[in-house]
């Protein structure tokens, strides 16, 4: 009896132990799954644009992880595949093909069942509770922009421009729901990491309210990784408001030619910030289209910063959004150097920078875009 004990206190002991030292991931997947190659991906803690992977086989309907994540919270996920017919997680094009789930890494435990991963169920770590409580109060938002995306990823591939514009005002009020939903969690939750997540990726208030929100969260969120790097967008965002001198950059166009923000001194320069695989940054391009197009000449530029990580995702969506203005970026990611000088927290963003090198505006948005700029170019 006093055997059965101590095993009883080694084995929880021992997985105690494990949780504090790393973290472990075991998956039960039901179906027609056997074989298949499952991978674990997450941000490179270092800051480098390659994340962190790792791999298995699913057998006997499982599959396991161990490892140690040197960040305290991170986002990951879990991708799976029949080996030799991997999809690129970075695709946007093919988003919605990928078996893939979403979680909070932490070194903890954490279990995975589910027919797929897709709809798989992650439970396990202290954050996961709420992501979880997140993702089902934005899933009927999500049901309706499946489908939305999906034909608009169609329409692209076609070159059907007038059938994707037909489009972006459903995806357009639809995100604005979605940030309805987003921002009441935070509200809701000012104890919780997923609260800190969606505050760094602009899922909460604009940037007037955004410190005001980040001072709301506890003390325990504030100071981890994210907490930290989120406080120093928020003070990087204090030096680019209306009325400041714009922050100079240098970053290479898609010909690996340098282009300086400050070379442009003399004319109006509208500041895009944007990706690839932002839906609703790709529904703003149309109304940036047709901005362009009126506003274009000798004292009007247009310089678009991409946060992609993959240069031909991002020359894929240039080239299927039109888009004839200048692109530059450092291809890594959320991490891009301009984007943390101008305090970027979510895109779509954009600058309005006048003649003399002064930003003139913040957030240009809408079918009116037009009109908006033009009024603050009199």
């Amino acid at each position: 009896m006093l055997h059965k004990i101590a095993l009883i206190l080694f084995t929880v002991t021992s997985l105690s132990v494990q949780a504090q030292n790393g973290f472990l991931i075991k998956g039960k997947i039901s179906g027609n799954h056997e074989g298949k190659i499952v991978r674990l991906i997450y941000p490179n803690p270092a800051g480098l644009k390659d994340p962190i992977q790792d791999s298995t086989f699913v057998k006997n309907g499982s599959f396991s992880f161990k490892g140690h994540s040197d960040k305290d919270l991170t986002q990951a996920k879990l991708v799976m595949s029949v080996v030799g017919q991997e999809i690129d997680p970075a695709d946007y094009t093919r988003y919605y093909e990928i078996d893939q789930q979403h979680f909070i890494l932490e070194n903890s435990t954490f279990t995975v069942t589910g027919k797929n991963l897709q709809q798989a169920k992650i439970v396990g770590g202290t954050a996961q509770a709420d992501f979880n409580t997140l993702s089902a109060q934005l899933k009927p938002l999500e049901d309706q922009m499946r489908p939305l995306s999906q034909k608009i990823i169609q329409y692209g591939r076609e070159n059907n421009d007038e059938g994707r514009e037909a489009l972006y005002p459903k995806v357009r009020k639809i995100a604005q729901e979605k940030s309805k939903v987003t921002e009441a969690f935070i509200n809701n939750h000012p104890d919780s990491y997923v609260s800190l997540k969606l505050l760094n990726e602009g899922g909460g208030a604009d940037d007037a309210g955004l410190e005001a929100q980040f001072e709301a969260l506890s003390d325990r969120v504030k100071n981890t990784d994210l907490g930290r790097e989120t406080a120093a967008r928020i003070k990087a965002t204090k030096t680019v408001e209306v009325g400041n001198p714009a922050q100079d950059f240098i970053m290479n166009d898609t010909e690996g030619n340098p282009i300086q923000l400050s070379s442009f001194r003399g004319k109006y320069v509208f500041l895009d910030f944007w990706a690839s695989w932002c839906g609703p940054c790709r529904s703003e391009n149309p109304n940036v289209l047709r901005a362009y197009d009126k506003l274009k000449g000798d004292n009007f530029e247009i310089i678009a910063v991409s946060l992609d990580n993959k240069k031909e995702h991002w020359l894929k969506a240039i080239k299927e959004d039109n888009l004839p203005w200048i692109q530059v970026s450092d291809l890594k990611g959320t991490k891009n150097e301009a984007a943390l000088k101008y305090g970027v927290t979510g895109i779509p963003q954009n600058f309005l920078i006048s003649p003399d090198g002064t930003i003139l505006g913040i957030g240009f948005r809408g079918e009116d875009i037009l009109e908006k700029l033009m009024e603050h170019m009199k």
